[in-house]
This record gives structure tokens, C-alpha cells and sequence, in this order.
């Protein structure tokens, strides 16, 4: 960790490693973290479906001759 003082106030600053550190045992602390993880997951994974849901109907209204630059 570095500090300085900046006037009245004292300003820290984690390393990446540190701060990685630090979350992962302050996740350990509150009981909530593990619910937030999942819903994340859940969250990316209906985002994903989404994304997929649109390229596959985009694909299909192209058809098998669609050629980029020749249409």
C-alpha cells in the first residue's frame, strides 16, 4: 500500500495485487457476496442468450447466398 498526505487528508493507494487480495477476503466476510455472484452469473448468461438470439435470427433473413461487399 502507498500513502501521502495531500494537506489535512492522507490518501491511500492499493497495488492490483492488493486490492484483489483485499476483495476476495472482504467478499469472504459478507454472507451477501455469494448471492451477488450468482446473480451476476445469471445476468451474463441471459445477456449472452440475447446476444446469440439476435445474431441467429440476423443470420437466418440473409439466407445462403448473402456475401459481404457483393449484395
Amino acid at each position: 500500500m502507498e500513502d501521502r498526505k495531500q494537506g489535512k487528508n492522507s490518501l491511500y493507494r492499493l497495488k492490483d495485487r492488493e486490492l484483489i487480495a483485499l476483495l476476495h477476503t472482504a467478499g469472504e466476510e459478507v454472507p451477501e457476496a455469494g448471492d451477488d455472484a450468482k446473480a451476476l452469473r445469471l445476468v451474463l448468461e441471459k445477456r449472452r442468450d440475447k446476444v446469440r438470439g439476435y445474431f441467429d435470427e440476423l443470420a437466418g433473413k440473409f439466407g445462403r447466398n448473402y456475401v459481404p461487399g457483393r449484395s
